[in-house]
């Protein structure tokens, strides 16, 4: 395991991989390209369409209603074109809150943190703690940007490399693909060794009927533009325990 070093190339010669990073080279018969917001340029020459997106996600005060020692549980909104999740509090001083969707475009995955938040962003994330987390504060106490690296219909592109043998890729996770890792750690391996796998990811792949459909790009647009629009559905208990019709909450 390598951590913080940045991929600058990969080639192939003679049967073998060769990786040059910031911190040196490495050489490999197999080789497999999970490059998040980086996919693009690392599989150029695949076309994939990948779109980045950036997403706010903030911290709010509360008390210890929310606490997850006291079994505070994460919880999920499911409100018409968008749901916001959050966990409970692990530092016994503030929550985790997001709005899935609440996108703005990001040209480069290294200018994700250039720019503050948009203000409507922080007021709907605000306004959402205010109307169904009445315990916590709706004060901004810190936040953080997150990449999300979007296909068209939000589908995962998971295969190998159509001319080139030994290599396979997975990209365009769109937000959700961390609650799949085991799975897909286990598909990329079987496809890098044996070249196949059992499990049914024809779907995933870049050569699957209507991957980089325009309409479905067309019907994402929308769904982003009524983000906003509309009061909430659903009702978390004030206490944040317990759920009403709607609301889905799962204990950590």
């Amino acid at each position: 395991m390598r951590e913080n070093e940045t991929v600058v190339e990969y080639s192939l010669a003679n049967g073998r991989f060769d990786v040059r990073t910031s911190q040196g080279r490495y050489s490999a018969a197999r080789l497999i390209v999970a490059g998040g917001g980086w996919s693009s340029r690392l599989l150029a020459d695949l076309g994939l369409p990948l779109e980045l997106r950036k997403m706010f996600v903030g911290w709010f005060p509360a008390p210890q209603e929310h606490w997850a020692k006291r079994g505070a549980p994460g919880f999920v909104f499911d409100l018409d074109e968008v749901f916001y999740y959050g966990f409970p509090s692990v530092d016994e001083r503030s929550i985790k809150v997001a709005g899935h969707c609440r996108f703005e475009p990001l040209a480069r995955p290294e200018e994700k943190d250039l720019f503050p938040p948009a203000a409507e962003r922080v007021e709907a994330l605000r306004r959402f703690v205010r109307e169904r987390l009445p315990l916590a504060s709706d004060q901004l106490a810190r936040f953080s940007t997150c990449i999300y690296t979007m296909t068209p219909d939000e589908d995962f592109i998971i295969d190998r490399h159509p001319e080139i043998s030994g290599l396979v890729f997975a990209a365009g996770f769109s937000g959700h693909g961390f609650k799949f890792a085991s799975v897909v750690g286990e598909i990329l391996a079987d496809l890098a060794i044996e070249g196949k796998t059992d499990h049914p990811i024809n779907f995933l792949s870049p050569r699957a009927f209507g991957r980089g459909d325009p309409e479905a790009v067309r019907r994402l647009r929308q769904a982003e533009r009524r983000i906003y629009a509309g009061p909430p559905r659903s009702v978390l208990s004030p206490a944040g325990h317990g759920s009403r019709k709607g609301a889905t909450q799962d204990r950590m």
